[in-house]
């Protein structure tokens, strides 16, 4: 069974079958402010990896993503985004980031 923080925040439709040709961008975003479970925005999904680290699975600019992440947080709360290129080498982190993550990017 899933933990709540392994859920997705908003879910779009299913991303399998994308091949790593199809436009998709997937943003990394911290914060240690806690993020509201209804988060909209402009993306498909956003994903807990871990407390604080997000996926962010969109097609529009890294400026839209920020600010609409940035407007839902507590004001003066510290966050970062920045886009994926490829896969990341990463460990520990929710079950099933690694496959959502190869969904989408290209392996590194």
């Amino acid at each position: 069974m899933q933990s709540p923080a392994v859920t997705a925040i908003q879910q779009g439709p299913n991303r399998r079958g994308l091949r790593h040709t199809d436009a998709v961008t997937v943003y990394l975003a911290w914060t240690p402010a806690p993020v509201p479970d209804d988060l909209s925005g402009p993306w498909t999904e956003v994903r807990r990896a871990a407390p604080g680290l997000l996926l962010v699975d969109s097609g529009d600019t890294l400026s839209r993503v920020y600010h609409e992440l940035k407007w839902s947080l507590p004001d003066d709360s510290p966050l970062l985004v920045t886009p994926l290129a490829e896969r990341p080498k990463l460990k520990g982190l929710a079950d099933g980031t690694q496959a959502w993550l190869g969904d989408r990017l290209p392996k590194g």
